[in-house]
């Protein structure tokens, strides 16, 4: 959804806020590798826009792990 992603990042700036993008913690850019299923092997995705629940608790490890919310 391209017109939403540049309405966040316009809005971002605007109110100079963070703006995260999702290809960040789902693809590893430098290695080339995007994720599909979970360590244990199960899937991330339930269809092409929705993550299962392990795929939610996958990406939320990896969120939390590159501390976007800097969360403590």
């Amino acid at each position: 959804y391209i017109n939403g992603n540049y309405k966040s990042l316009y809005l971002s700036k605007k109110y100079n806020l963070p703006y995260y993008k999702k290809i960040d913690y789902i693809c590893e850019e430098r290695k080339k590798i995007c994720n599909v299923v979970t360590l244990d092997g199960y899937k991330l995705y339930w269809d092409s826009d929705h993550y299962t629940l392990d795929g939610a608790k996958f990406y939320g490890k990896i969120i939390y792990n590159m501390d976007w919310l800097n969360i403590n």
